[in-house]
């Protein structure tokens, strides 16, 4: 899975499929909930509120779950958009990952220098 905004400008479609599929990692995995335990809920639901109102985990072009904001939307605002969402779920693995790796450093090399 590889998403590289230059080379599939004007890819919109493929750059859903990656979307989509980070999608599902960052809500099925323990990333989303360990935002939220860590004092960054506000960042997990706007991250999930983009995923899932702007035709990434659901179509939201039907009358069921359609968004206005989207329809209007033009093709190259709505790349941009996925661009911005790839990005905050970069920094949303990021920042999930480097909380195991302060707790795995605190654990090794900072406690024992304590004693």
């Amino acid at each position: 899975m590889e998403y590289n905004r230059y080379n599939l400008k004007g890819n919109v479609a493929a750059k859903r499929d990656i979307l989509k599929n980070l999608a599902d990692l960052f809500e099925g995995n323990e990333y989303k909930s360990k935002l939220i335990s860590n004092n960054m809920k506000e960042f997990a639901t706007t991250i999930s509120g983009l995923i899932n109102k702007y035709n990434i985990r659901h179509n939201n072009l039907d009358s069921k779950n359609k968004n206005i904001i989207l329809e209007s939307m033009t093709k190259t605002e709505l790349e941009k958009l996925y661009d911005n969402i790839y990005d905050l779920l970069l920094t949303a693995f990021m920042y999930a990952n480097t909380l195991d790796l302060r707790k795995e450093l605190d654990e090794k090399y900072l406690k024992s220098l304590s004693n």
